[in-house]
């Protein structure tokens, strides 16, 4: 063999590895772009650890996300699937549970969501989606992280069944939001979770239930939800901040139908200068 037959066999060697390094996600996970459907699958249920190196310029012709056999999306400083702007679509495995940290900030191009089987939702998850305008949520879902969909200006309604906790500006700035339904599980609404929050007309509490638990509603929580009118608190909300509803401008009716612990409800409400009816206990 003359030498460069060998020197062409040699990088023809050279490619091969370098195409097959490209596939990988890190230990057991790979990934294939075809057209613009990338799939990250795995053989075995495998959490993916790292980031896919699809190429910079495949990256914006990218319209759907594929997820098979992957039971976590790990928390990524950069974000696993950040800035993917063409992403119109993403097909979640019913073995995934969890979707970390920045792992699809800022993909401005998806419209809908489908987490049913999403246990937690990480940090600035799906932060700056603002095409986003529908996310359905299961009973298996527990917790929003801080900012997971901030900034996502064209959701137009959320329905929790079995939340627990929704930390600091999970939903703020969703300027779209009109209705918000929480079940009976929740037990906190984090400081400035819904601030901002201009279209929210209606904020839904649960009122009874085997499992009803005590709600804490913290500082700044709903600043700022300015189109909400009227607010009907039920018994089990037993802590409510100063300026939790702040800057609520056109709230003028507000019912109260259990006793507020820590302050004074009607204090509270009546720091709005235009709410002129406050149905409290205290």
């Amino acid at each position: 063999m003359g030498k460069f037959a060998a020197f062409a066999l040699a990088a023809v060697a050279l490619c091969a590895v370098a195409f097959a390094q490209s596939q990988t996600c890190g230990s057991g996970v790979q990934w294939k772009l075809e057209e613009s459907v990338l799939t990250v699958y795995a053989e075995d249920v495998t959490p993916l650890q790292s980031r896919c190196d699809v190429p910079d310029e495949d990256i914006p012709n990218v319209k759907t996300i594929v997820f098979e056999n992957i039971s976590r999306i790990e928390d990524y400083t950069n974000g696993m699937f950040r800035d993917y702007f063409g992403l119109e679509e993403i097909k979640l495995c019913e073995d995934m549970t969890y979707i970390g940290n920045n792992a699809f900030t800022g993909c401005k191009a998806l419209k809908t969501m489908d987490i049913t089987h999403i246990e937690t939702i990480g940090i600035n998850a799906f932060y700056g989606c603002a095409a986003l305008e529908e996310v359905k949520f299961g009973e298996n879902l527990t917790t929003i992280q801080s900012s997971a969909f901030s900034k996502c200006s064209s959701l137009k309604s959320l329905n929790m069944p079995n939340i627990t906790q929704i930390n600091s500006y999970a939903f703020e700035g969703c300027t779209a939001l009109q209705t918000v339904t929480f079940g009976e599980l929740l037990t906190s609404v984090g400081q400035y979770a819904f601030s901002g929050c201009t279209g929210l007309t209606e904020i839904n509490f649960a009122a009874e239930g085997e499992n009803l638990q005590n709600v804490q509603i913290n500082e700044y929580a709903f600043t700022g939800c300015t189109a909400l009118e009227t607010l009907e608190l039920p018994g089990n909300v037993r802590t409510v901040y100063y300026y939790a509803f702040y800057g609520c401008s056109h709230l003028t009716t507000v019912t109260i139908r259990g006793d507020v612990s820590g302050y004074s409800a009607r204090d509270i409400f009546l720091q709005l200068s235009q709410v002129n009816d406050c149905d409290c206990n205290r």
